[in-house]
Protein backbone atom coordinates (compact mmCIF):
# COMPACT_ATOMS: atom_id res chain seq x y z
CA UNK A 1 0.00 0.00 0.00
CA UNK A 2 1.10 3.54 -0.70
CA UNK A 3 -0.28 6.94 0.21
CA UNK A 4 -1.61 8.85 -2.78
CA UNK A 5 -0.86 12.07 -0.94
CA UNK A 6 2.37 11.50 1.05
CA UNK A 7 1.90 10.94 4.77
CA UNK A 8 4.93 13.12 5.52
CA UNK A 9 3.18 16.12 3.96
CA UNK A 10 -0.42 15.17 4.81
CA UNK A 11 -0.26 13.35 8.18
CA UNK A 12 -4.01 13.76 8.77
CA UNK A 13 -4.62 11.51 5.75
CA UNK A 14 -2.25 8.73 6.85
CA UNK A 15 -4.99 6.20 7.58
CA UNK A 16 -7.75 7.65 5.41
CA UNK A 17 -8.85 4.69 3.24
CA UNK A 18 -9.21 6.73 0.06
CA UNK A 19 -5.61 7.95 0.41
CA UNK A 20 -4.33 4.36 0.59
CA UNK A 21 -3.74 2.89 -2.85
CA UNK A 22 -2.20 -0.32 -4.15
CA UNK A 23 1.38 0.07 -5.36
CA UNK A 24 4.33 -2.21 -5.92
CA UNK A 25 7.49 -1.51 -3.96
CA UNK A 26 9.28 0.03 -6.94
CA UNK A 27 6.42 2.46 -7.71
CA UNK A 28 6.21 3.36 -4.03
CA UNK A 29 9.92 4.29 -4.08
CA UNK A 30 9.64 6.22 -7.35
CA UNK A 31 6.77 8.31 -6.04
CA UNK A 32 8.36 8.74 -2.60
CA UNK A 33 7.15 11.99 -1.02
CA UNK A 34 6.19 13.53 -4.31
CA UNK A 35 3.18 15.76 -3.89
CA UNK A 36 1.33 17.50 -6.69
CA UNK A 37 1.97 21.21 -6.95
CA UNK A 38 -1.08 21.73 -9.15
CA UNK A 39 -3.94 19.67 -10.54
CA UNK A 40 -2.01 18.89 -13.72
CA UNK A 41 0.96 17.42 -11.82
CA UNK A 42 -1.00 14.82 -9.88
CA UNK A 43 -0.57 11.20 -10.94
CA UNK A 44 -3.69 9.18 -11.63
CA UNK A 45 -5.62 7.95 -8.61
CA UNK A 46 -6.76 4.35 -9.15
CA UNK A 47 -10.13 4.90 -7.48
CA UNK A 48 -11.12 8.34 -8.76
CA UNK A 49 -9.62 8.66 -12.22
CA UNK A 50 -11.57 6.67 -14.77
CA UNK A 51 -9.05 6.52 -17.61
CA UNK A 52 -9.52 2.90 -18.62
CA UNK A 53 -12.32 3.53 -21.11
CA UNK A 54 -10.20 5.80 -23.31
CA UNK A 55 -7.16 4.54 -25.16
CA UNK A 56 -4.19 6.65 -24.08
CA UNK A 57 -1.25 4.20 -24.13
CA UNK A 58 0.22 3.40 -27.53
CA UNK A 59 3.32 1.65 -28.79
CA UNK A 60 5.51 1.58 -31.86
CA UNK A 61 7.77 -1.15 -33.23
CA UNK A 62 11.41 -0.17 -33.65
CA UNK A 63 12.86 -1.81 -36.76
CA UNK A 64 16.08 -2.95 -35.18
CA UNK A 65 17.93 -6.17 -34.56
CA UNK A 66 16.44 -7.43 -32.33
CA UNK A 67 13.16 -5.58 -32.79
CA UNK A 68 11.96 -3.43 -29.90
CA UNK A 69 8.78 -1.71 -28.81
CA UNK A 70 8.59 1.81 -27.42
CA UNK A 71 5.64 3.34 -25.58
CA UNK A 72 4.10 6.78 -25.34
CA UNK A 73 1.13 8.62 -23.95
CA UNK A 74 -1.33 9.40 -26.76
CA UNK A 75 -4.54 10.56 -25.11
CA UNK A 76 -7.67 11.22 -27.12
CA UNK A 77 -8.34 14.76 -28.30
CA UNK A 78 -11.48 14.83 -26.15
CA UNK A 79 -9.39 14.91 -22.95
CA UNK A 80 -8.96 18.19 -21.11
CA UNK A 81 -5.42 19.59 -21.03
CA UNK A 82 -5.15 18.83 -17.30
CA UNK A 83 -5.92 15.16 -17.91
CA UNK A 84 -3.33 14.99 -20.69
CA UNK A 85 -0.67 16.54 -18.45
CA UNK A 86 -1.57 14.17 -15.62
CA UNK A 87 -1.21 11.17 -17.94
CA UNK A 88 2.20 12.36 -19.10
CA UNK A 89 3.24 13.04 -15.50
CA UNK A 90 2.02 9.63 -14.33
CA UNK A 91 3.92 7.94 -17.15
CA UNK A 92 7.07 9.88 -16.26
CA UNK A 93 6.96 9.52 -12.45
CA UNK A 94 6.62 5.77 -12.58
CA UNK A 95 9.09 5.40 -15.49
CA UNK A 96 6.58 3.37 -17.44
CA UNK A 97 8.22 3.76 -20.87
CA UNK A 98 11.42 1.86 -19.95
CA UNK A 99 9.50 -0.60 -17.79
CA UNK A 100 7.08 -1.46 -20.59
CA UNK A 101 9.86 -1.59 -23.19
CA UNK A 102 11.68 -4.13 -21.02
CA UNK A 103 8.53 -6.21 -20.55
CA UNK A 104 7.80 -6.09 -24.28
CA UNK A 105 11.36 -7.24 -25.09
CA UNK A 106 10.85 -10.30 -22.92
CA UNK A 107 7.49 -10.96 -24.59
CA UNK A 108 9.04 -10.65 -28.07
CA UNK A 109 11.64 -13.23 -27.09
CA UNK A 110 8.91 -15.52 -25.75
CA UNK A 111 6.78 -15.42 -28.91
CA UNK A 112 9.48 -15.49 -31.58
CA UNK A 113 9.32 -19.26 -32.07
CA UNK A 114 5.53 -19.37 -32.39
CA UNK A 115 5.55 -16.44 -34.82
CA UNK A 116 8.15 -18.22 -36.97
CA UNK A 117 5.90 -21.30 -37.10
CA UNK A 118 2.87 -19.19 -38.03
CA UNK A 119 4.91 -17.45 -40.73
CA UNK A 120 5.94 -20.83 -42.19
CA UNK A 121 2.29 -21.92 -42.26
CA UNK A 122 0.68 -18.82 -43.73
CA UNK A 123 3.10 -15.95 -44.15
CA UNK A 124 2.77 -12.41 -42.91
CA UNK A 125 -1.03 -12.44 -43.06
CA UNK A 126 -1.27 -15.36 -40.62
CA UNK A 127 1.17 -13.64 -38.24
CA UNK A 128 -0.81 -10.38 -38.49
CA UNK A 129 -4.15 -12.13 -37.78
CA UNK A 130 -2.66 -13.93 -34.79
CA UNK A 131 -1.18 -10.74 -33.32
CA UNK A 132 -4.43 -8.83 -33.92
CA UNK A 133 -6.33 -11.56 -32.07
CA UNK A 134 -3.89 -11.35 -29.17
CA UNK A 135 -4.35 -7.56 -29.09
CA UNK A 136 -8.15 -7.94 -29.06
CA UNK A 137 -7.96 -10.44 -26.22
CA UNK A 138 -5.82 -8.16 -24.09
CA UNK A 139 -7.90 -5.07 -24.97
CA UNK A 140 -11.00 -6.85 -23.68
CA UNK A 141 -9.32 -7.11 -20.28
CA UNK A 142 -7.38 -3.79 -20.14
CA UNK A 143 -7.51 -1.11 -22.80
CA UNK A 144 -4.28 0.55 -21.65
CA UNK A 145 -2.05 -2.35 -20.67
CA UNK A 146 1.45 -2.63 -22.08
CA UNK A 147 0.37 -5.96 -23.57
CA UNK A 148 -2.55 -4.39 -25.46
CA UNK A 149 -0.30 -1.63 -26.80
CA UNK A 150 2.44 -4.12 -27.72
CA UNK A 151 0.26 -6.58 -29.61
CA UNK A 152 -1.60 -3.76 -31.37
CA UNK A 153 1.67 -2.22 -32.56
CA UNK A 154 3.04 -5.60 -33.65
CA UNK A 155 -0.11 -6.47 -35.61
CA UNK A 156 -0.11 -3.11 -37.37
CA UNK A 157 3.57 -3.21 -38.34
CA UNK A 158 4.11 -4.79 -41.77
CA UNK A 159 7.89 -5.05 -41.32
CA UNK A 160 7.43 -7.04 -38.11
CA UNK A 161 4.75 -9.34 -39.57
CA UNK A 162 6.82 -9.97 -42.71
CA UNK A 163 9.63 -11.48 -40.66
CA UNK A 164 11.06 -8.62 -38.62
CA UNK A 165 10.28 -10.68 -35.52
CA UNK A 166 13.11 -13.03 -36.52
CA UNK A 167 15.61 -10.23 -37.10
CA UNK A 168 17.91 -11.35 -34.29
CA UNK A 169 21.67 -11.45 -34.84
CA UNK A 170 23.30 -14.85 -34.46
CA UNK A 171 20.10 -16.83 -35.00
CA UNK A 172 19.41 -18.79 -38.13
Amino acid sequence: MDHHLPKTLYPALTVTPLNLIPACGECNKLKSNLAPEAADSEPFHPYFDDVENDLWLTAEVVHSSPPAVIFRVSPPTSWAETAVLRAVRHFSIFKLAPLYTSQAAQELNNIEYSLARLFEQGGAEKVKRHLAGEADSRRAAHVNSWQTATYTALAEDDWFCEGGFANVPGRE
